[in-house]
């Protein structure tokens, strides 16, 4: 747990009170917190409304969806080709994980509104919350089998294996692991037509278990199987803490045509009430509907002692996971300055139109486009007058994607080393003529991590503006899936002034990274430094003194 020196919390604090919930009356409120641990994760970032209570908030989301004349399909329909029959597909999948109860209530919620969806359950538990599917478990299943619904293995394999263990996972595991997993389908296979799976994340890497051909068992997840995302428009997961930067509230409301897949995990929504399946973690924290005889805690797991340990495991078997975590702070120093405005958003809807289908499906709400961050950065922070110096051309089609967002009076031009760019100085701002000194009064850079030498391109921007004026930066975290050294050590690299500089830089060669850790080494001389994590990049404000 940590808290940092001006006293923003990290958002794995286990005593955190989201800030959407913070300012509800208790009596209004059915959110409760409950131990943090594996499979029952709370949501630190969700609408007010959800705090007030999750099951109604997620109903009446879902009946927005109806309301728009949604059709809800299964995995076994995209498989048999059988979508794109209406205009607007949902593709809901469940990963049941520790919340077996609360599965069982939305089930019947969705049951009475003859809506179809796909779950993803294990036969059994693991270290982290043990169990056996009962008696009442498959009957529910079956039911909704009977209706149609899709019920697939939701591999958790090499978690049995593993339990709470750190050690790496060699090939005895693995084939161990392969045995647990024909076992478990085998087992599913007596109650249900299992035909699908998908792997279950967590602290350990089920993915790493490849299904047995023999079962004839297909992995859904778009890494295992892409030829079955080619129809799907966008995606929504409420995995993890905070998987993703809107609400689901604010995912529906934005729908448009085409066929969209969400995730969703049934304790983050029914969870909150007396027949949830992991009650409040202290009687204090207890809404007023529990009164005094309920449970309190969790039944089936040492709720403290077992947080505390799921913790350390994760912070030591998923490194990368507890670097990004540790990045993000309560206190948004850029973003809370953003401005709300309708050319702002007619800007940003734009240019968002003009991407392509691949990247819009990597970001498919724009809140989670760190481009998006950039514009909006710019729109607050930037300069109001004067001359804009941006280091890293647009391609000359792009030219008006910076300006848009840039004050009318501001006058913007461009620095790179590449020509066909069309940039108004061709030069290196690491090298740049004396005459250049002071002149800007405000310096955007956007690609960090293709120079050489990180400190001396920060300290040339510094160099070139003026006294008062405001340097704006982005660039990719250590943290970044395809850009970030914990995940690509080889050929990304983590940024240390010791370590400069890198060669053979390039997309496909070597790049640098950044950690969180050292960026106080990277703009030394830049004052009233603001910075903000997000979507593993790195944003920063700072000004010239």
């Amino acid at each position: 747990m940590e808290r940092s020196i001006d006293n923003s919390y990290t958002l794995i604090d286990p005593d955190f009170i989201p800030p959407n919930a913070e300012n509800i009356n208790s009596s209004e409120l059915k959110w409760f917190p409950t131990y943090v641990f594996e499979g029952a994760t709370p949501l630190f970032n969700e609408d007010s409304d959800y705090y007030k209570d999750p099951f109604v908030y997620y109903f009446t989301c879902i009946d927005y969806l109806l309301s728009m004349g949604a059709k809800f399909i299964t995995w076994d329909d995209v498989i048999a080709g059988s979508t794109n029959s209406a205009p607007l597909e949902i593709l809901l999948q469940f990963d049941i994980d520790a919340g077996l109860m609360s599965m069982r209530r939305i089930y019947e919620g969705l049951r009475s509104r003859g809506i179809k969806a796909t779950v993803m359950t294990h036969f059994t538990g693991h270290y982290w919350y043990s169990y056996d599917l009962s008696c009442d478990d498959i009957a529910w299943m079956k039911d909704a089998e009977s209706n149609n619904w899709c019920i697939g293995y939701h591999n958790n394999s090499l978690s049995q294996v593993i339990g709470n263990s750190s050690d790496p996972i060699d090939g005895s595991a693995l084939k161990l692991a392969s045995k647990v997993f024909s076992d478990d389908v085998n087992s599913l296979r007596k109650h249900f037509s299992v035909n699908t799976y998908t792997n279950h994340g967590g602290n350990v890497r089920n993915n790493l278990v490849v299904a047995p051909s023999s079962l004839d068992v297909k992995g859904v997840d778009r890494y295992v199987s892409p030829e079955f995302w080619n129809g799907i428009d966008s995606m929504f997961s409420d995995g993890g803490f905070l998987s993703r930067p809107a609400s689901l509230r604010q995912k529906v409301s934005s729908i448009t045509n085409g066929t969209h897949f969400f995730r969703n995990h049934p304790f983050k929504y029914a969870n909150y009430s007396l027949t949830g399946d992991v009650g409040p973690k202290a009687k204090h924290l207890a809404p007023s509907m529990y009164g005094t005889q309920s449970k309190i805690s969790n039944d089936y797991l040492p709720g403290s002692s077992k947080e505390s340990l799921w913790l350390q495991h994760r912070k030591e078997v998923k490194s990368s996971l507890h670097q990004s975590l540790s990045y993000l702070r309560i206190n948004k120093p850029i973003s809370s300055g953003f401005l709300n405005s309708q050319p702002t958003e007619f800007q940003i809807n734009r240019l968002r139109s003009l991407r392509r289908d691949s990247f819009l499906k990597l970001y498919p709400y724009q809140e989670g486009d760190p481009r998006v961050f950039w514009w909006r950065m710019i729109n607050a922070w930037a300069p109001k007058s004067g001359l804009i110096l941006n280091v890293g051309a647009l391609p000359p089609s792009q030219k008006d994607e910076n300006l848009s967002f840039l004050s009318p009076n501001i006058s913007l031009v461009d620095m790179d080393i590449d020509g066909s760019r069309e940039p108004d100085y061709v030069m290196d701002i690491c090298n740049v003529p004396t005459m250049f000194s002071n002149k800007f009064s405000g310096i955007m850079l956007f690609g960090l991590p293709y120079f050489s030498s990180p400190s001396q391109a920060i300290s040339s921007c510094l160099e070139v503006t003026k006294p008062g004026g405001v340097g704006l930066f982005g660039f990719a975290s250590d943290t970044h899936p395809a850009r970030g050294s914990i995940f690509h050590p080889s050929t990304r690299h983590t940024w240390c002034i010791e370590a400069e500089p890198l060669v053979d830089i390039g997309l496909k060669a070597n790049l640098w990274a950044f950690s969180g850790n050292n960026l106080d080494q990277l703009f030394i001389g830049w004052t009233h430094l603001k910075i903000e994590f997000m979507g593993h990049y790195w944003f920063v404000v700072a000004q010239k003194l």
